[in-house]
């Protein structure tokens, strides 16, 4: 039987950087230069959003841009894999980095960030 696993972070970084200046700190400091694309696609339908261009230990990840909070969302997204899980397995396969990747940010760049509440995978 074949073990899925899925990241699960959720960060707000308040900053005053570009979403694309974020986005290359990020790339740079903290996912060895996976860089982030997609911006065209509007793939957040209200938000400015951008996607790391391969998967970071399987998982790709959206950074979201809320330009009326001058704050940045960072997610790993799942969608894939979920999409041909059960609950059962979502739930035994999820493993939270959002602290570790806050500390890399924090650590590597100087930027605060803030742990949010794990959401539940949605079907």
């Amino acid at each position: 039987m074949k073990t899925n696993t899925l990241l699960n972070c959720n960060l707000r970084i308040p900053s005053k950087l570009s979403l694309e200046e974020l986005a290359e700190t990020i790339s740079r400091h903290v996912f060895g230069g996976v860089k982030f694309i997609g911006k065209e696609e509007f793939i957040r339908d209200e938000f400015p959003a951008v996607y790391t261009e391969s998967t970071v230990l399987g998982a790709r990840f959206i950074l979201t841009e809320d330009p009326e909070q001058s704050s940045f969302y960072l997610d790993a997204d799942n969608r894939k894999l979920t999409a041909v899980m059960t609950l059962e397995e979502v739930i035994s396969a999820d493993v939270d980095v959002s602290i570790l990747i806050g500390s890399l940010i924090e650590s590597q760049t100087g930027l605060k960030v803030e742990v949010l509440k794990p959401e539940r995978p949605v079907f």
